[in-house]
């Protein structure tokens, strides 16, 4: 695995916008799991990551419910997924195709 290390004073200069944003930006990124914030900037990794269960299914999971309901629209759609709530959904759809 590849990490990326980046500095918020560069960032700050590459960019041309105040601290303070770049700190919010930061800690956006890594409330979605895009970057690990650490003290004066942060990380980010390339590559695959082992991540625990309760936080894997939860992750995209607003992305996994919207395809699920995209599918929903389509005739006899054959899906393969791991996701409980997007199955959940797709079952109780008129259009689900059991087999």
């Amino acid at each position: 695995m590849t990490k990326a290390c980046v500095n918020t004073d560069d960032l700050v200069v590459h960019f041309d916008v105040s601290p303070p944003t770049i700190r919010r930006n930061l800690n956006k990124l890594a409330e979605e799991h895009e970057t690990c914030r650490q003290y004066g900037g942060a990380t980010i990794s390339f590559g695959s990551v082992n991540v625990a269960y309760n936080t894997h299914k939860v992750m995209q999971q607003e992305a996994k419910n919207k395809l699920a309901y995209a599918l929903l629209h389509h005739q006899n759609p054959r899906t393969v997924t791991n996701s409980l709530n997007a199955a959940s959904i797709l079952i109780a759809g008129k259009n689900f195709l059991s087999s």
